[in-house]
């Protein structure tokens, strides 16, 4: 009989000044195609509304996410979130830890009663956008814009109810 291995636990964690250098490191390697992320990166983690959060796997850090809070004007309007940034290492890809950050990164933004979640994600990258699909997510056509490097970027959307 073969012995049964066990999967390690798979959760998120609200990111610590020990990961910052992680997260620029995995975003400069991961988003590399797309400008120069290591200076993006260091503005967004500086940014008070912003939020990171780290994905273990076990105790091994395996991605982030970056998840901004928009506040609205005018009254009796609810706040949007924006995905700023997920990646995921490599080698934890296919094992649902990239699922799993986007349901951690709703989650917040649902507790700041966002009502929805915005993100950008490149036009060529179809594996991001069959993600993003699957999980929920519609293109919002007005939305186009740019990456450092010059790529197309699309905006998606999904409400968070």
């Amino acid at each position: 009989m073969g012995v049964a291995t066990i999967a390690p636990e798979v959760r998120c964690r609200e990111s610590s000044p020990a990961d910052r250098s992680y997260v620029i490191e995995l975003a400069a390697e991961i988003f590399a195609d797309f400008g120069d992320y290591r200076s993006i990166l260091s503005q967004w983690l500086d940014t008070p509304r912003v939020t990171t959060r780290i994905a273990l796997e076990g105790a091994q850090r395996r991605g982030f996410t970056l998840i901004a809070r928009h506040q609205p004007l005018g009254f009796f309007r609810r706040a949007s979130a924006e995905l700023v940034a997920i990646a995921l290492e490599e080698s934890a890809r296919g094992r649902g830890l990239g699922r799993r950050l986007l349901e951690d990164a709703e989650r917040i933004a649902r507790a700041w009663d966002a009502h929805e979640m915005r993100l950008h994600t490149a036009e060529t990258n179809r594996v991001a956008r069959s993600f993003f699909s699957r999980a929920g997510y519609e293109r919002r056509e007005r939305g186009t814009t740019r990456y450092p490097n010059g790529q197309t970027a699309l905006e998606l959307r999904r409400a968070l109810t």
